[in-house]
């Protein structure tokens, strides 16, 4: 097996049968992509997370991983991204989750205050009520045995809750929980686990930490939301650390937000503990009541709403994302079916895919990557020339039956003359209405002359001070396969 540090995360790599699509995001220990899984009957999109391999050969790296995947895999809520498998693959350790398909809190924040503005207060307490939701169930968790697991999250932020598109909110990332019985064990002495702007007065002193500490965390973010300043802001975080372990109140929220909002977000971020909500579901109570008494409520379907409107261009990039990554995954399909490719076996031929948008399509393009390319060249050059062939095969049939189904010529209409004995000037021609003449092209005209004499019939022209006309005998063609109807001649009529 290829040691992790030595294997390059690509588009098109597979781990078991999972195949990586496109990167979705990075964090300090791991990143994670959106890939594929191929079932019997439908294939579905999750989300993978890998260890990145500069962090290889840590193995509290990879503890941390499996920690996780133990911890959320217990929590079933519609308000945690569920955990759907783990495992490792040439040395890969990887978790595999729910794909939510929307956007984070903090991606909705950071576009509306670039515009000056900030997400709506409603918004904001129906999203932190649904987190909250999610993070009781997380909290209540026990053994077999009945024993509370002590869980806490100690990492709660906009980055960490997602909206999906109907507006509900997936709490995600549990890879620094504490919990009883982590196989990594709790954080070290004077290593910080979590983001400072959100992070408890104990949690930041690596005191013991219990369910309220996620209960400050909740009220930094409604916070940092409502008001768009962190509750103890400064410069720095080690400047933040210090405010915030100090017995200093945060200010507090603007004028705007109603006194039962502020009161409620206040009280979660008391200095001590004790003086916080208890549990998840008391603050997620709160919120709501507040939410009601201050004019406030709003639904999944306003969320959903909000985040549709001004997330317009990251909503319609993403799916633009999954879109090509989609055409290319089904692309390299169909070459590893050519190339003979074996799922798993990293010495064969692979492709890297090159997709680009040009005038609204998506075009794909095939770069082998390794493997027996010459071989595989062949294999392309033959089936291109195989398939030019038939293709010139089809065209010349194509065109042999377009030549024998073709309409034949009308067949030549015979044509008279009038009697030689006629006058010379006598006009013959064949009988026909004026309709049947409109109808069809100006025939020919055949200039004849006289056969009774044509030595006098010329001198005669030479000398008549008005010569006489030679006879012209009109033909025209026939509107049908039978040969059109002409003068009947006299027994001295010529037929030509």
């Amino acid at each position: 097996m290829e040691p992790l540090a030595e294997v390059s995360l690509e588009p098109g790599y597979r781990l078991d049968r999972y195949e990586l699509l496109c990167k979705i995001g990075q964090g300090g220990m791991a990143s994670v992509w959106l890939a594929r899984v191929a079932g019997r009957h439908v294939e579905r999109l999750v989300a993978v997370k890998t260890v990145l391999p500069e962090h290889a050969n840590d193995v509290g790296f990879r503890s941390m991983l499996f920690d996780e995947a133990r911890i959320a895999a217990a929590i079933d809520h519609p308000n945690v991204a569920r955990i759907l498998d783990v495992g490792e693959d040439a040395e890969i350790p990887y978790l595999v989750f729910e794909y939510v398909a929307g956007e984070s809190l903090n991606l909705l924040h950071r576009t509306l205050a670039a515009e000056g503005r900030r997400i709506p207060p409603a918004v904001v307490l129906r999203v932190l009520a649904d987190t909250c939701a999610g993070l009781h169930v997380a909290h209540e968790l026990s053994d077999p045995q009945g024993n509370n697991l002590g869980i806490v999250h100690r990492d709660v932020s906009p980055q960490n809750i997602l909206v999906n598109d109907h507006g509900v909110a997936k709490l995600i990332d549990f890879g620094v929980a504490k919990a009883a019985g982590r196989i990594a064990g709790d954080t070290a002495t004077g290593i910080i686990k979590g983001k400072v702007p959100y992070m408890a007065p104990e949690q930041a002193l690596s005191l013991p930490v219990d369910r309220r500490a996620d209960i400050w965390s909740v009220g930094a973010v409604a916070y940092y939301l409502l008001s768009g300043s962190y509750p103890f802001d400064a410069p720095n975080d080690a400047a933040r650390l210090i405010r915030a372990v100090s017995d200093e109140a945060p200010p507090p929220l603007p004028p705007e937000i109603p006194a039962p909002v502020s009161a409620v977000v206040l009280r979660a971020l008391s200095r001590h503990a004790k003086d916080r909500h208890a549990t998840a579901a008391e603050l997620r109570a709160a919120l709501e009541d507040a939410a009601m008494r201050s004019g406030l409520v709003a639904t999944h379907e306003d969320v959903a709403r909000c985040f549709a409107e001004n997330l317009k261009p990251q909503i319609d990039a993403r799916k633009r994302m999954i879109s090509r990554a989609s055409i290319s995954s089904i692309s390299r399909d169909s070459l590893r079916s050519l190339g003979q490719f074996k799922t798993g076996d990293r010495s064969e031929a692979r492709f890297g895919m090159i997709v680009e948008d040009k005038n609204g399509g998506t075009v794909a393009t095939a770069i082998p990557m390794g493997g027996d390319s010459k071989s595989l060249r062949s294999r392309l050059l033959f089936g291109a020339l195989g398939g030019l062939a038939v293709s010139l095969l089809v065209i010349g049939a194509f065109k042999l039956g377009s030549s024998t189904a073709r309409t034949p010529p009308p067949p030549e209409v015979p044509v008279t003359a009038a009697a030689a004995a006629a006058p010379s000037n006598e006009v013959v021609e064949p009988a026909s209405t004026a309709t049947e003449e409109a109808a069809v092209e100006e025939p020919p005209t055949i200039e004849l002359p006289s056969s009774a004499e044509p030595a006098a019939a010329s001198s005669s022209a030479a000398a008549a001070p008005s010569p006489p006309k030679s006879k012209r005998v009109t033909t025209k063609p026939a509107a049908s396969t039978k040969p059109a109807t002409t003068a009947r001649p006299t027994s001295d009529d010529t037929i030509f």
